[in-house]
């Protein structure tokens, strides 16, 4: 279990205390749970909710690669839904960004969002983009940053999505609150 948790959460912080008082001082640094030492069974209760609701959103994701991408033939590529930060149809193509690589798929973006669907936290934005809801970074009139302000990370939002991706995020904010 411990190895488990470690590795599904390896950024994220809970914070156990007997300093009630700490809760508001460390609000910045998105603790996934604050546990009091003087509630203990009943934030550690809340801390077992919170994890499993996590676990729950997470999904195992297989996408056949493209060959003309795939230079070690392997057919078929698994992310974890958290991985991905956005898909973006190119070229008859569908890309999928993780902070580490991009993997060429054999995919629709319409296909992509039927498979994410359960995640729950991806939505289109534009007729060739999708993204992952938990890597806002920041939303204006026309733009959405992802991860970071750097200019490779800044995505168009489609006329017809402004009202939709508005709403979704809204709504997906309200529910991890």
């Amino acid at each position: 279990m411990r190895k488990k948790f470690k590795e599904k959460f390896d950024s994220q912080i809970v914070f156990v205390s007997s300093k009630s008082s700490l809760i508001f001082k460390t609000q910045g640094l998105k603790a996934l749970c604050f546990i009091r030492k003087s509630h203990l069974d009943n934030d550690f209760k809340v801390f077992k909710q919170l994890y499993d609701e996590e676990c729950k959103n997470e999904m195992k994701l297989i996408f056949e690669l493209n060959k003309g991408m795939n230079k070690n033939q392997m057919a078929y590529i698994t992310l974890m839904s958290d991985d991905i930060i956005y898909a973006e149809c190119y070229a008859h193509e569908l890309i999928i960004h993780t902070y580490e690589h991009e993997y060429a798929v054999k995919m629709t973006l319409k296909k992509f969002m039927e498979q994410v669907k359960q995640a729950h936290c991806f939505i289109q934005i534009h007729r060739s983009y999708a993204i992952n809801m938990k890597y806002i970074y920041r939303i204006d009139k026309n733009h959405i940053n992802m991860v970071n302000e750097e200019s490779k990370n800044e995505l168009e939002i489609g006329r017809k999505y402004k009202k939709e991706v508005n709403e979704a995020f809204r709504n997906y904010l309200m529910d991890k609150f």
